[in-house]
């Protein structure tokens, strides 16, 4: 047995935080994920830093907010001397592997890998056309399954190629013709098993990324999972379509898109509410999906017996609404819970409380850390987060870990409290605040109301604190988070040398 237990950092793309039966969801099963989180601890309000892929999945990796680490967009070449978990684990005597979907900058990622078995080829190389899978490709084209293939693009049969737009990804759902066994989700699984039983290195622990494509559109589910949830039967969540009142316009103009019954995005059916059915059914599928897949890896683990000496967490890169405000997909996302919120579980046994839930605040960046600490390191000084290892090692420890969390892209900033929310949206005439405790599924927006100024005001500043202290002019090594802050007269605190730091 090594001496440092394997890390599987498991992160789908698109899990909306209340999909899971352990979240509470009246329709969704997801067997696994419960009895992950039954033996593990399970975070409750976890929150990513950034609504878009590749910037959380960033902020995951590096431990730091965005605005550190610089990732804005999908397609970001990143800052080179950034650090993150791939390094770290691997500077730390272990075997580094990244299997399914990645998503960040291939140039800084790849090259600290000692595996790499990825599912889609480089976003770069497409900006103007949506990708094909690459290895996945390969294995269907070997069974003679490629036409079936409606994971990633809609086959040439379902749209004529001169009326797919450039990039066209549809957001409608329907039943997949793929054979489960035959499944991206299921491909994901047995590259993942490939690796742990013929690849890996068993001398050395293993640090594995693995990383499933859904449930992210397009949203078409194998059978069993295609006709698990009829979408006449499913539950919609409260108030699924909002009226968007003083709501900002671009949310406004989504929505219209969404409820429209002969809106473009629906092409396998009717629109309105039997569309938003339709389609949440499909994304319901597969989360139920991705779960069983996910069953696989932890069962082999389990088979060949390292599960226990496994760390393994569950997250997301961001949410889908689900059918939340009437939407679909993520757009315009940072204003809600449905795509700030993520699942995340963390199993341990060795250190970690089975059936811990945890209601504390805490944030993408905190992972990071807590994975070194758990692994028995002392976290890189480049981590901005906190640590969860009090919640995860005491059954009693409910002390809240922040105050507040945040998340932004290049345009808005948002504050979340257990109360309040603002998105701050500069230099324009409107926000959104939202009373979380009388409002839960954010729909009144409060920000026009006169008697919330003071509120607004005090939530600003926050933001505005948050801001400016975690700007931190060192984002590769420094000898502690505080001295990479100048002294009054504008002189270091302490002298740093002999280390590689890049200036933001």
């Amino acid at each position: 047995m090594n001496e440092h237990p394997n890390v599987l950092f498991i992160i789908p793309d698109q899990h909306n935080a209340r999909c899971m039966s352990v979240a509470g969801h009246p329709d969704v099963k997801t067997p696994w994920l419960d009895k992950l989180a039954n033996e593990g601890a399970y975070f409750r309000h976890a929150f990513v830093q950034n609504p878009v892929c590749t910037p959380s999945r960033m902020s995951f990796l590096t431990g730091q907010y965005t605005h550190v680490h610089g990732t804005y967009a999908i397609f970001n070449r990143c800052r080179p001397n950034l650090y993150g978990m791939h390094h770290f684990f691997k500077e730390n005597g272990y075997e580094v592997a990244a299997i399914g979907k990645q998503h960040v900058d291939d140039t800084w990622f790849c090259h600290q890998l000692d595996y790499w078995a990825a599912e889609i080829q480089d976003h770069t190389k497409y900006l103007n056309e949506a990708p094909r899978i690459a290895d996945y490709a390969a294995y269907l084209n070997a069974l003679g399954l490629s036409d079936l293939d409606d994971s990633v693009i809609l086959p040439e049969d379902k749209l004529a190629k001169d009326e797919r737009p450039k990039g066209f990804q549809p957001l409608d759902g329907r039943p997949s013709k793929m054979p489960l066994e035959h499944s991206l989700e299921f491909f994901t699984a047995k590259q993942a098993i490939h690796y742990l039983e013929n690849v890996r290195n068993k001398k050395k622990p293993f640090f594995m990324w693995l990383g499933y494509h859904r449930p992210h559109e397009i949203y078409t589910p194998s059978e069993p999972y295609a006709s698990m949830y009829p979408p006449e039967s499913i539950h919609l969540p409260p108030h699924s379509f909002d009226e968007f009142h003083n709501k900002p316009p671009r949310q406004q103009n989504y929505a219209k898109l969404c409820y429209d019954k002969d809106s473009p995005i629906f092409i396998f059916g009717e629109g309105g509410e039997v569309g938003l059915r339709r389609v949440v059914a499909n994304y319901l599928g597969l989360v139920s999906q991705v779960d069983e897949s996910i069953g696989k890896v932890i069962s082999y683990l389990d088979e060949i017996g390292e599960l226990d000496n496994t760390i393994v967490v569950y997250t997301s890169d961001h949410g889908d609404y689900a059918g939340e405000h009437g939407l679909i997909e993520k757009k315009c996302g940072i204003s809600y819970d449905a795509i700030t919120r993520v699942p995340l579980i963390i199993r341990y046994p060795k250190k970690v409380k089975a059936g811990k839930v945890v209601n504390s605040l805490v944030e993408s960046i905190d992972v990071f850390g807590t994975l070194a600490q758990l692994a028995g390191f002392d976290p890189p000084t480049t981590v901005q987060g906190k640590s969860l290892l009090p919640y995860l090692e005491s059954e009693d420890f409910d002390k809240e870990l922040r105050e507040a969390v945040f998340c932004e892209n290049n345009w808005t900033k948002c504050i979340r409290t257990k109360e309040w929310k603002l998105v701050h949206y500069p230099e324009q005439e409107y926000g959104e605040l939202y009373n979380l405790k009388e409002d839960p599924w954010e729909q009144n927006n409060l920000y026009f109301e006169r008697e919330y100024k003071d509120l607004i005001i005090m939530l600003r500043t926050k933001l505005l604190d948050w801001f400016i202290k975690s700007e931190r002019p060192v984002t590769y090594f420094c000898n502690t988070y505080e001295e990479s802050f100048p002294d009054r007269d504008g002189r270091a605190k302490k002298p740093i040398t002999d280390i590689n730091y890049y200036y933001a």
